[in-house]
């Protein structure tokens, strides 16, 4: 067994808990406890020149920056964004979230999960993959209701039935579950989520490895276009459940022209060619302004 104390030089009284946490994480992460916390002393090995790069805090130094949502200080982003490739980021951030843990009163289990999970979660932002995961399941839920209506329909169904069949046929209602799809077929292409699926939602054990750095950069600007998108529709399509607000009636257009087919998913990719797109985000751009300055 490899001396902790003398050889990493982490404070005696973190050994013991990192162990015990290796031995409950072990059948999460796949590997026996022993090949863990041999993995985690390969890393502080590998990353010595940061991972003993300054003493040891009386209790876990957990840097956070208020400009910084994920809570890393400027020493840790440096050593994470100097990766070479998407594994030496990954062991990078362990290496970081290791550190942010251990202090001369020993490791901080729970604050080494916490982190992990929760920037990892943050670093996803961006990537629709998951969203899109969510996406098609409403969309199958949506059929298959509306196959169980319509079978409903044509065998004595309920007032209830009538009812939602009657609502599933306005145009609004039409309209909207036309553009719940479009925002499905629209995060695949464009957020290149296509034939994809996710449901942990953590950058640092992608599913899609390497891509997400690729996949979190397009599905972002995939999502602020959806987004104009659906700010576009409620401002221009009347809703059945919404009616105007005093102040922000002015960025209503229910009078006026339509701009784009929000129904029309081809129209929708046309607009981005066609200049229609760039006045919405002209008009989005204002509306975002006059939100700041009220």
């Amino acid at each position: 067994m490899v001396n902790l104390e003398e050889e990493r030089k982490i404070p005696k009284k973190a050994v013991k808990p990192l162990i015990e946490y290796c031995e409950k994480a072990c059948k999460q992460a796949g590997v026996s406890a022993v090949e863990l916390f041999r993995h985690y002393l390969q890393l502080m090995k590998k990353y010595d020149y940061y991972f003993f790069s300054k003493p040891w805090t009386e209790t876990p130094e957990r840097v956070f920056c208020p400009d910084d949502l994920f809570g890393f200080g400027d020493e840790e982003w440096q050593f994470i964004d100097s990766s070479r490739s998407y594994e030496d980021e990954c062991d990078r951030f362990v290496v970081a979230c290791l550190r942010r843990n251990i202090s001369l009163a020993g490791f901080d289990a729970a604050g080494f999960v916490f982190d992990i999970d929760f920037y990892g979660r943050m670093a996803c932002g961006g990537c629709v993959v998951s969203h899109v995961t969510w996406l098609r399941s409403q969309v199958a839920l949506r059929d298959k209701f509306a196959k169980e209506r319509e079978e409903e329909m044509k065998n004595n169904p309920s007032l209830l039935t009538i009812e939602m069949d009657a609502y599933s046929k306005k145009p609004e209602v039409i309209r909207q579950d036309k553009m719940f799809r479009n925002e499905l077929r629209f995060l695949e292409e464009g957020g290149l989520a296509e034939g994809k699926s996710c449901e942990v939602n953590n950058k640092y054990k992608c599913p899609h490895g390497k891509m997400s750095t690729r996949l979190i950069k397009q599905g972002s600007l995939a999502q602020t276009a959806w987004e104009i998108i659906q700010w576009y529709d409620f401002h221009w399509n009347p809703s059945l459940t919404c009616t105007l607000g005093g102040g922000g009636s002015k960025w209503y257009h229910y009078d006026e022209p339509g701009i784009l087919d929000v129904t029309d998913y081809d129209g929708i990719w046309k607009a981005f060619g066609d200049g229609r797109f760039d006045k919405l985000v002209e008009e989005y751009k204002k509306y975002k302004e006059s939100l700041q300055d009220s």
